[in-house]
């Protein structure tokens, strides 16, 4: 598990303590001491570094609000929900209340995080402290608020603009652009400049897997590229040659830096590790993963770190899946084949009675199932018995429970570098031909070599001998830019972004459609087996989850 993860039970204590106290307790009173007090010293600092990504991994609420976050996302084409799964389905029908709680706790919880990072940021006092360390710790701090805002304005649009740990009942909402160009913008570049995390930074560490559940100047540079694509789209809309420039220069940065790659077999991303064996490694902070929500079910008691977003994509109790016009568009290859199936056999893993697509009516996404597998069900797709598998192939898998895990989520994908990296040339006109070529090892990933998942051998499939270290970066014809009547090269590009992340806890797929005011043309197509629209997927007030209706209770400008 990510070493942050291992750290947080104890030191998230007193970080709560000292949000619960700043106010109110002098330092001596019964042993506790204030906030300023507490953040005197190096240690204290450190306690509550730590405890700040406690309030991060929490600020999806419990355990299951993981997953409940894709309710959010649900107006894109990738995702649905079964019609009996009210609180899913509200974006899905375009149909928002200001009651849907599972959207009210992600709003609250991440605004506690928010506030937990404006107290560190405004109770450190530098001249304590030499400029590196102060500065590593501040820049994480912000980083974390930089990454809350982002997703706050995705879900919800203009919202609160809180940098202080003040309370103002009586705060105004701010817009999109204000929040973009004065705090995420702003946060990330700091914590690019100043953090230090050589663990996910430095090639050799990434590359032999080494892993931190901290901030990294990667991480940032990665953010501060999506949050200046943002700012380019609706809407904010300040779409300038300067904004894509800065995405390009973020993005090629992280490609030039060379810490990370795609991993060879895509669905290494999500647990599978190939042929298992003795070099099997864990599949936990490997080198596509630029940032992931760190979880660990061992500690979940005290502040609730495990993970049931795989377990959204589980079995009969599964909540999202695919729309159809969707899955069929989706190009027919290995990452397809690994993902998602619309019967009752997946060739990937050789079930040969898979109900609930029929069930639900709908294609399945499937590339999330590893992380919810249990033994049973391993032995049954592998036939093998449970002391052969713990005997022969100990570290393979090894998820502790079957919705409940420790699975880490990824959330920025190299992937995704990639892409922004393809988009930011395509519009900029500069090194086109290279963006072109980063599409394309996105796409030759994806193929890999033209393999048709198997249906009965996990693992065999692909052998070391059959896809090299990478392969992608090698020309194919049958599948790089352009093809027979491809010629929108940006198209190629959104398209490709959809394919590759879907049902992925970044709403990759969301973000896309409501920036380039794409939601009415992608519901166009929908297919007459979807879930019945209430409201208009046109109209752009439906793009934005609803602040809680329980926030204009207590401030007006909330309504």
């Amino acid at each position: 598990m990510n070493k942050i993860a291992k750290y947080t039970n104890a030191m998230l204590t007193g970080l709560t303590l000292t949000l619960m106290v700043s106010c109110e307790l002098n330092e001596g009173s019964k042993g506790i001491v204030s906030s300023d007090s507490y953040y005197t010293t190096k240690s204290g600092v450190n306690n509550g570094v730590v405890g700040l990504y406690g309030y991060y991994h929490r600020s999806l609420g419990d355990a299951s609000l993981f997953k409940d976050k894709l309710s959010a996302f649900t107006g894109a084409d990738d995702l649905t929900a079964p019609a009996t799964k009210g609180l899913y389905t509200e974006a899905d029908q375009f149909y928002l209340t200001g009651g849907n709680s599972y959207i009210k706790v992600i709003w609250q919880n991440e605004y506690r995080a928010i506030m937990a990072c404006n107290e560190l940021i405004q109770k450190v006092n530098p001249a304590n402290f030499d400029t590196t360390f102060y500065n590593d710790a501040i820049g994480n701090a912000r980083f974390l608020r930089g990454i809350l805002y982002l997703d706050l304005v995705n879900i919800f649009g203009d919202v609160p603009m809180m940098v202080t740990s003040e309370i103002n009942p009586n705060i105004a909402k701010s817009s999109v652009k204000t929040i973009l160009k004065e705090v995420v913008i702003p946060d990330l570049e700091f914590a690019k400049q100043h953090v230090i995390n050589t663990e996910r930074d430095v090639p050799a560490n990434v590359q032999a897997r080494q892993i931190n559940g901290k901030a990294s100047k990667t991480a940032a540079q990665a953010y501060l590229a999506k949050a200046y694509m943002a700012l380019c789209g609706w809407p904010a809309k300040e779409d300038t040659p300067e904004n894509w420039k800065k995405v390009k220069e973020n993005t090629k940065a992280i490609i030039n830096a060379g810490a990370y790659g795609l991993m060879d077999d895509y669905a290494q991303n999500f647990g599978y590790m190939g042929t298992p064996g003795p070099a099997v490694q864990p599949w936990e902070g490997n080198e596509e993963a630029v940032w992931s929500r760190t979880c660990n079910a061992s500690q979940a008691a005290f502040y609730g770190l495990r993970s049931r977003y795989y377990g959204a994509f589980w079995l009969e109790w599964m909540d999202f899946y695919l729309e159809w016009h969707f899955y069929e568009k989706i190009p027919n290859n290995y990452r397809k084949q690994f993902s998602t199936t619309s019967d009752k056999n997946w060739s990937y893993l050789g079930f040969n009675n898979w109900p609930y697509c029929a069930t639900y009516n709908h294609p399945t996404i499937m590339k999330f199932f590893w992380g919810g597998m249990t033994w049973d069900i391993y032995r049954k797709a592998r036939s093998l018995s449970r002391t052969a598998k713990q005997e022969n192939y100990p570290e393979y898998i090894g998820f502790e429970h079957d919705y409940e895990n420790s699975s880490d989520i990824p959330e920025m994908r190299y992937s995704e570098v990639l892409l922004m990296y393809a988009e930011a040339c395509a519009r900029t006109g500069e090194d086109v031909s290279d963006g072109i070529e980063k599409l394309n090892w996105v796409r030759r990933r994806a193929y890999a070599n033209g393999i048709t998942a198997k249906k009965d051998a996990i693992g065999d499939a692909i052998t070391a001998g059959t896809l090299t270290k990478q392969y992608w970066k090698t020309a194919t014809p049958v599948v790089d830019y352009p093809q027979s009547g491809e010629t929108d090269l940006i198209k190629a590009i959104i398209d490709e972004r959809s394919y590759e992340f879907i049902g992925e806890l970044g709403g990759v797929r969301w973000f896309d459609l409501t920036r380039l005011e794409m939601v009415g043309t992608a519901t166009s197509a929908r297919d007459s087996r979807e879930i019945e629209l209430k409201g208009n997927p046109a109209d752009q007030a439906n793009w934005r989850m609803l602040i809680p209706a329980s926030e204009g209770g207590y401030n007006n400008n909330l309504k």
